[in-house]
């Protein structure tokens, strides 16, 4: 895999997650594969931030980006690290895509959301 800046730059906010000491956090989106279809982009890369190393995979279009993030084994050692995946969804306004995120507990219960928003680096 050939080594590059990140495709993204953005910052998620987690005001109600069990790390109250960061409640934000800055990350880079690193976009790994690309696939076109007709529905958009599918997209699979790797995130880092204040917490480690995380992979992704979702869609992106020119208005939407949605993806689903789990932290690496290392950095799900850190209990203030979501245990389970993150589901992500935000839509594209001025050249910067804004949304939230959820974190579930078990099969339907909320474990935490936040939001996040993130833009071209």
């Amino acid at each position: 895999m050939e080594s590059h800046g990140p495709d993204f730059k953005g910052r998620w906010y987690d005001p109600h997650g069990p790390d109250h000491a960061n409640p934000y956090s800055d990350f880079n989106f690193f976009i790994d594969s690309k696939i076109t279809d007709r529905h958009g982009i599918l997209i699979r890369g790797r995130i880092t931030d204040i917490y480690g190393d995380a992979t992704f995979s979702g869609d992106m279009s020119g208005t939407r980006i949605t993806f689903t993030k789990i932290y690496s084994e290392k950095a799900r050692r850190n209990p203030a690290v979501a245990p389970a995946e993150m589901f992500y969804d935000g839509i594209n306004v001025n050249g910067k895509f804004s949304g939230k995120f959820i974190v579930f507990y078990g099969e339907n219960v909320v474990l935490h959301e936040g939001t996040f928003e993130m833009q071209q680096a």
